[in-house]
């Protein structure tokens, strides 16, 4: 049978439990002097749950039951008795783990130490058992012993589930609004060229110029044209006049005469008797039928 306090004491209540006397102070239960009884008999180990399926998550094991640490409250170590179904029962202290302190001395010089109330330590788990340990009045330590066990084994993990069905796709948001346009940046704008020089001028941000100014030749201005040269002279024999015609003349055919040309040599042939051509009636000291044979008219220097 587990303790179990009255759950309304009153001032100084005494209580038995296991040939340990209780007593209620107006805030906690405390033992009565140190007269401990008998250590219990371990609780037996709760069976191992069966090993689940393969293919199919295995049942979890049931829990063994036994007791498991509540905490502590004012001092007392609180436990909580767990069955093999997981439920829990009622949580009650098993004692004081640490004394009450003793009253503070008077000021000036420091009062004794309380001596350390009798009770119950938590020692630790191990194997899934909570032990504890008793505690006298002077804070030696008795036989550590398990309360039972805090819960049982894990039973192995079960598969894992299949990947559920990826979601519809969710509406496209409408598009935000446009932006506020950014302000202009300050800046130069080229004004023009004059003089050779390139001017410019200061643009701020709301596009107000300042005063221009010129950065620089450009590029040099234009020279004047030079003289004409004297015109060139060609080496050699040729021909400068004709009949004192000079630049472009041109020779016409008249009547029965017709003019040829190979190269330099122009030739001049007439048809029917003599006469002369254009006025010409000697030539070379010849006169008279000067056609017979025909005139050849090399075209550099005869005329």
């Amino acid at each position: 049978m587990p303790l179990d306090f009255p759950s309304n004491p009153t001032l100084n209540l005494p209580y038995t439990f296991n040939g340990t006397q209780w007593k209620w102070n107006g805030s906690a239960w405390l033992i009565v002097g140190d007269n401990f009884g008998t250590t219990g008999a371990t609780g037996p180990a709760g069976n191992t749950g069966n090993t689940g399926n393969n293919g199919t998550t295995g049942n979890t094991g049931a829990t063994g039951s036994g007791y498991t640490a509540a905490g502590l409250s004012g001092g007392f170590l609180w436990i909580t008795p767990v069955l093999s179904s997981g439920i829990l029962g009622a949580s009650f202290s098993i004692g004081y783990v640490i004394g009450s302190t003793g009253a503070t001395g008077r000021t000036g010089t420091t009062g004794s130490t309380g001596a350390t109330g009798s009770g119950y330590t938590a020692i630790g788990i191990s194997g899934g058992f909570l032990w504890i340990s008793p505690v006298d009045n002077f804070g030696i330590r008795g036989a550590s012993f398990s309360i039972g066990y805090v819960q049982g084994n894990t039973g192995n993990t079960g598969n894992t589930g299949n990947n559920g069905s990826t979601g519809n796709t969710g509406n496209t948001g409408n598009n935000g609004n446009t932006g506020n346009t950014g302000a202009t940046g300050s800046g130069y704008t080229a004004i023009g060229l004059s003089g050779g020089f390139l001017w410019i001028s200061p643009v701020d941000g709301f596009g107000i110029r300042g005063a221009s100014f010129s950065i620089g030749y450009v590029q040099g201005n234009t020279g004047n044209t030079g003289n004409d040269g004297t015109p060139g002279t060609i080496s050699g024999s040729y021909v400068q006049t004709i009949n004192g015609f000079t630049g472009g003349v041109t020779l016409a055919q008249g009547t029965n005469v017709t003019i040829n040309s190979v190269g330099n040599i122009i030739t001049i042939n007439s048809s029917g008797a003599g006469g002369g051509v254009d006025g010409v009636s000697t030539y070379d000291g010849r006169t008279g039928n000067i056609f017979t044979p025909p005139l050849i008219l090399y075209a550099l220097g005869i005329i």
